[in-house]
């Protein structure tokens, strides 16, 4: 489960966390990925992916309800706050997955772009 954080990243940890990232993401979108069938070094690899994710995730929680927060005021949206948000959290998934380390940026400028 994803819970809010507030650790304060430097630019360097975040990167660090985005390497971690994307190496699970090598093991996990491969065809016919089975966790099981993977050594005890590449599970850990996955499990430390997958925390990481939690980790970039949990600290740009209220990036996204800040955007939504913003975006509800502004327009006065039919939509009920909390939907807005859900699709914002998803949008931050989908951000810190694609999210490419080697591009010498923020998670939270990537990230922008994906839930506006």
């Amino acid at each position: 489960m994803i819970t809010q954080r507030n650790d304060n990243l430097t630019k360097e940890q975040e990167l660090e966390l985005g390497r971690k990232v994307q190496l699970m993401r090598t093991y996990t979108q491969e065809e016919g990925y089975d966790y099981e069938s993977l050594s005890q070094d590449e599970k850990r690899l996955v499990n430390d992916g997958f925390e990481a994710m939690e980790v970039l995730v949990g600290n740009y929680i209220n990036l996204a309800r800040d955007i939504v927060h913003k975006h509800h005021k502004k327009t006065g949206t039919r939509y009920e706050f909390e939907d807005l948000l859900q699709d914002a959290i998803s949008a931050l998934i989908e951000a810190t997955c694609s999210y490419d380390p080697g591009k010498d940026c923020r998670l939270s400028t990537h990230a922008f772009y994906g839930i506006t």
